[in-house]
C-alpha cells in the first residue's frame, strides 16, 4: 500500500468517505514539499504526530519567501475548498432525513479543507499567534489576488471562536508591569505616540492614569488590544489637559471623570476580530469598583479621517481651498454636519470610523472640540479638532440599538445646538 493510500485510509476511519476523498484529491495535487506536509498534517490520526507535522509546517511557513507564500495562498485558495457536490448531497439528505448523523454530515461538509488544516495548525505550539501572523501576510496580498477572501472567511471563522470574549482576560498595566509588555504598549500606541520611557512612565505610574489591556491565554505576552485612561476633574476638552508636560497629579478620590484618551489595537492580523466593544464595558465595571466617585465615562477621540474626507468633496471644492488649519466656524461646522450625518457608506453608518466603534457600542456624541490637538498629526489629520463620547451608563442600551437599527447618530443638546441642526 502506498504512503499516500496509508495517511488516506487513516483519514477515511476518522471522518468518512465524504472528507477522505477530498484529502485524495489534494494528495494528486500535493507536488511539492509544503503540499506534502499539509496533506500529512490532515491525514495524521494521533495528537502527537499531528502536532508535529503542523509545527514543522509552521516553521516551513515562517522562513517563505514571499512568492512562496503566494504559492501556499494559491494552493489554499484552489485546491482545498468546499465540496459543493458532497455539501448539496448532504443537504438533500438531512432535508429528507433530520437525523443527528445527517447533520454532522451536513457539519462536516460545510467545512473546507483549509477550516480543518488551520484548526490543526492551531492546536500546534505557538499555533494560533502563528496563524495571527500568517493572516497579517495574507491582508497585505489580498487586494491584488481577491481569490485570497477565502482563505481570510476561513481564519476570520475560527479567530471570532478563538478569541471570543470568554477567553480573554483583562489585567491592567502599569509601571511594575514586566518590561516586554510595556515595551509592546510602547510600539503598538496608535493614537498619541509614546517617544521615551519617561513619556510611558508619565501615562502609567500616576495615581490618577490606569491603562488596561486584553490578553489571550495563548499569547501572554503579546497585549491584543489596550486603553488608557485619565481620572480628571471635569470632561477634558484638550488632549494637552491630559497629556501635559509637568502636569500635577490629582487624587483619584477627587475625580469625576474617566476619559478614554487612546484605545489601540495590537495585532493586524486580528483586524475585524471586535474587541474593544468587550474592553470599554469591562473597563468602566472595574473603574466602578474602584472609584465610586466615578460619575462620567467619556473619551477624548481623534477624527483620523476628517481632513482627508473633506478634500475628497469635490462639490466642496471652492470651500475646502479656503480651508486653512484654522477653518472659519461657518465653513467648519457645515463640514462637520455632512461628516456625522450624512453617510457616504452603503451600510449608512457614520464616515468616521472612531464614530462608528463608539456610537456602535452605545455613545453618543457629546462634545466637539475646537482647537483641541495641535500637534502636527493632529492639525494634518483633523484641523486640530478632537470629539468627547460619552458613555451614560443608563443609555447605553438604547442608544446601541438606535444605532443598528436606525442608523441613529446620538448626540447631546449641546452638538446639536453648536452644528446648527
Amino acid at each position: 500500500m502506498s504512503h499516500n493510500k496509508f495517511l488516506s485510509g487513516l483519514f477515511q476511519s476518522i471522518l468518512g468517505n465524504a472528507i477522505s476523498s477530498r484529502i485524495n484529491k489534494s494528495f494528486r495535487k500535493a507536488d511539492n514539499h509544503f503540499q506534502q506536509t499539509i496533506n500529512q498534517t490532515l491525514a495524521s490520526r494521533g495528537e502527537v504526530s499531528s502536532k508535529k507535522y503542523a509545527e514543522s509546517l509552521l516553521e516551513n511557513i515562517e522562513s517563505m519567501s514571499e512568492q512562496e507564500l503566494k504559492s501556499l495562498f494559491d494552493h489554499l485558495a484552489d485546491n482545498m475548498e468546499i465540496d459543493s457536490s458532497a455539501l448539496s448531497k448532504t443537504a438533500a439528505d438531512f432535508s429528507e432525513n433530520g437525523t443527528p448523523e445527517n447533520l454532522t454530515k451536513v457539519r462536516l461538509a460545510t467545512d473546507s479543507m483549509r477550516l480543518e488544516l488551520f484548526r490543526r495548525l492551531g492546536s500546534a505550539n505557538q499555533g494560533i499567534i502563528k496563524l495571527v501572523q500568517l493572516r497579517e501576510q495574507l491582508l497585505r496580498l489580498i487586494k491584488q489576488t481577491p481569490k485570497y477572501k477565502k482563505i481570510d472567511v476561513d481564519l476570520c471563522y475560527l479567530f471570532r471562536e478563538w478569541f471570543n470574549k470568554g477567553f480573554l482576560v483583562l489585567q491592567p498595566v502599569n509601571w511594575s508591569t514586566a518590561a516586554n509588555i510595556l515595551e509592546k504598549i510602547i510600539q503598538y500606541e496608535a493614537v498619541h505616540e509614546i517617544k521615551s520611557w519617561r513619556e510611558l512612565r508619565e501615562r502609567l505610574d500616576p495615581a490618577d492614569r490606569r491603562c488596561f489591556a486584553f490578553f489571550h491565554p495563548v499569547m501572554e505576552d503579546e497585549p491584543l488590544i489596550f486603553v488608557e485612561v485619565a481620572l480628571t476633574k471635569g470632561i477634558p476638552s484638550k488632549i494637552d489637559d491630559v497629556l501635559g508636560i509637568d502636569r500635577e497629579a490629582i487624587n483619584p478620590n477627587m475625580c469625576d471623570s474617566a476619559v478614554f484618551y487612546s484605545i489601540s489595537n495590537c495585532q493586524r492580523g486580528l483586524l475585524g476580530i471586535s474587541f474593544g466593544n468587550f474592553l470599554i464595558k469591562s473597563v468602566v465595571q472595574n473603574l466602578q469598583t474602584e472609584f465610586k466617585n466615578i460619575q462620567n465615562f467619556v473619551t477624548l477621540s481623534p477624527l483620523p479621517n476628517f481632513r482627508k474626507w473633506t478634500k475628497s468633496k469635490q462639490e466642496n471644492k471652492s470651500v475646502i481651498e479656503r480651508v486653512t488649519d484654522a477653518p472659519s466656524s461657518s465653513v467648519l461646522k457645515s463640514m462637520l454636519r455632512n461628516y456625522f450625518l450624512k453617510s457616504e457608506r452603503k451600510d449608512k453608518k457614520p464616515n468616521d470610523p472612531v464614530a462608528r466603534f463608539h456610537l456602535g457600542n452605545g455613545a453618543s456624541l457629546y462634545q466637539i472640540n475646537v482647537n483641541a490637538d495641535t500637534s502636527n498629526k493632529g492639525i494634518t489629520e483633523s484641523f486640530g479638532l478632537m470629539v468627547n463620547y460619552k458613555y451614560s451608563l443608563s443609555d447605553v442600551e438604547h442608544n446601541h440599538e438606535s444605532y443598528q437599527n436606525e442608523n441613529k447618530v446620538i448626540m447631546s443638546r449641546r452638538v446639536r445646538r453648536w452644528l446648527g441642526g
